[in-house]
């Protein structure tokens, strides 16, 4: 994915011209806008790109490591984060609570 010289791609380099997973794919493609740059998804959150249609962890792991984003060891879920997967379990009927409830409710169940 990355050059084999080791440098980073640039933010004008095209999705097209890039292997991408075919789930990758469809996540840049589908829903608008349609991300068509190595720039697009360095200017999304991480929030941003895990609210896109079919976008899970690994999806935004590939991502990451594509644009140069990932940072190694263990990653830590911020609000960010937290916040897109509420959104989606909103969305999918499973919660009606705000935000706080389900992060403190998720924290408990944690132990």
């Amino acid at each position: 994915m990355k050059p084999q010289d080791g440098t980073q791609l640039s933010d004008d380099t095209l999705l097209s011209d890039v292997v991408l997973t075919g789930r990758a794919r469809n996540v840049a493609r589908y829903p608008e806008p349609e991300l068509k740059t190595i720039g697009d998804i360095r200017n999304m959150s991480d929030a941003e790109l895990l609210a896109r249609l079919n976008c899970g962890k690994m999806t935004l792991l590939e991502f990451r490591l594509l644009t140069g984003q990932y940072r190694s060891g263990k990653p830590s879920k911020s609000d960010e984060m937290l916040k897109a997967e509420w959104v989606r379990t909103v969305a999918a009927g499973l919660c009606e609570c705000s935000f706080e409830q389900w992060k403190q409710e998720r924290h408990n169940a944690a132990g």
